[in-house]
């Protein structure tokens, strides 16, 4: 069984499971990598339940992602596939390691069950005891303390900082999915001035969350990233550019497509329902296209990040030759 594997180990260890957005699981798993290093430990990266696979048991990471065997020193374990009690444990369960939280398993045991809606929002004010987790988690890792447990696991994204950058240095994709990265760049970048544009888009009719002020007025904030466009356009200096285009709103697309000229995207199905996000509605249809865009916007000459929050467009800022301010 893959999780007694894991904690009857010789090396202590860490697992970074999440199963968010894709620029929020790959900081996850940096800054488990970052703690992994501080405190000796193996890394253990565990996508299993998956939204961005159907295979339930399938590591997502080891599907889409090449990892050297270590990092720094720092041992790293992708286990293809998980006996079916070891993944759900590690996907489901990872909040009661090492962190009991009574409230936490009552909220989300709460909120999975339609009747009890009403109550648990009573009870419990939407990630209350979820965010508390999240914090002691985060403390945990900031401060490089070494945790007396010989196995912990984890799900929080935390923040990006420089001393990840060799976690990201070391991501590869699988080859099939570089040779397509490669093959839409010498068609559509090749000896271009390339102006990466990636816009996350938020419906303001979802729940709160970190990108929701800046979608409070979407047709103003439509109109801020044409401008923002046009000003990369400006400051290139040469006809001779190409905007590479990556949104997850076909509302976006289409508005900037039409806006803008010399716009490139890379094709990728699109829901019925505009209001949702992308990763949630369509998200295994997606993820392929979803990483392709990640690492070609890691080839702009000039990126522009709309809202710069956005975790997915992280990998990007690390790697373009300068950032739109």
């Amino acid at each position: 069984m893959y999780l007694i594997k894991l904690l009857t180990g010789k090396q202590r260890g860490i697992v970074s499971c999440r199963n968010s957005g894709m620029g929020d699981n790959l900081t996850a798993a940096a800054s488990a990598w970052w703690y992994a290093r501080q405190t000796g430990r193996s890394l253990s990266i565990c996508w299993f339940h998956s939204r961005y696979l159907r295979d339930q048991r399938e590591n997502a990471f080891s599907r889409f992602f090449a990892m050297p065997a270590e990092i720094q020193g720092v041992p790293v374990l992708v286990e293809p596939r998980a006996d079916r009690l070891s993944g759900f444990v590690l996907m489901h369960w990872s909040f009661l390691v090492p962190f009991p939280d009574l409230p936490g398993i009552l909220e989300r045991l709460f909120y999975r069950t339609a009747p009890a809606r009403y109550v648990s929002r009573r009870l419990f004010p939407r990630g209350f005891a979820w965010s508390r987790r999240q914090k002691k988690e985060e403390l945990l890792i900031r401060s490089g303390t070494n945790a007396p447990q010989h196995l912990l696991i984890i799900s929080g994204c935390y923040f990006p900082a420089p001393c990840l950058e060799p976690f990201f240095a070391a991501l590869r994709l699988k080859p099939y999915l570089s040779a397509q990265v490669e093959q839409f760049a010498a068609r559509h970048l090749q000896k271009k001035f390339v102006i990466g544009v990636h816009i996350r888009y938020y419906d303001p009719a979802l729940p709160h969350s970190s990108h929701s002020a800046f979608w409070a007025d979407p047709e103003q904030r439509l109109s801020l990233c044409r401008q923002k466009i046009e000003e990369a356009v400006r400051a290139a200096g040469t006809p001779d550019y190409v905007i590479f285009l990556s949104t997850d709103s076909r509302k976006v697309q289409d508005f900037i497509c039409s806006e803008v000229r010399q716009v490139v995207t890379l094709e990728k199905p699109w829901g019925d329902n505009q209001a949702r996000e992308l990763h949630d509605e369509l998200p295994a249809e997606t993820a392929e296209a979803t990483l392709q865009e990640m690492f070609l916007l890691a080839r702009s000459d000039l990126l522009i990040r709309l809202p710069a929050e956005s975790w997915f467009s992280h990998y990007a800022s690390l790697y373009a030759q300068k950032i739109s301010s």
